[in-house]
């Protein structure tokens, strides 16, 4: 995606990912985000105004790519055809899996 012409939603949902990668080192900060938006080639002024509720807002974002990621990985006509058990231990499995190695980000989002 081509975040030059990007709308803010979609720039927060490209930078989310990168910014929990920052936030083990940087917490879930303006730090964080400048970061996310050098790795990515955003316009650091626009990374902030995305992300100018704050924490809340970054964590939101992180947990929305997670959901749709999640959606696309388990979508719910496969789930369907699942028994009740094996519909929650793959969704649980996937949200552990989505936050492995991002221990530390998740613990400072708590």
């Amino acid at each position: 995606m081509d975040l030059a012409e990007a709308t803010l939603d979609e720039i927060r949902l490209a930078l989310a990912p990168v910014i929990a990668e920052a936030a083990a080192f940087d917490g879930w900060s303006d730090a964080a985000v400048a970061v996310a938006a050098a790795q990515t080639g955003v316009d650091p002024a626009v990374a902030a105004y995305a992300f100018s509720d704050g924490a809340m807002a970054m964590i939101a974002a992180w947990i929305e790519t997670v959901d749709r990621a999640m959606a696309a990985a388990l979508p719910a006509d496969v789930l369907a055809g699942l028994p009740v058990r094996e519909r929650i231990a793959r969704l649980v499995r996937f949200r552990l899996d989505a936050v492995r190695g991002k221990e530390e980000s998740l613990r400072r989002a708590l």
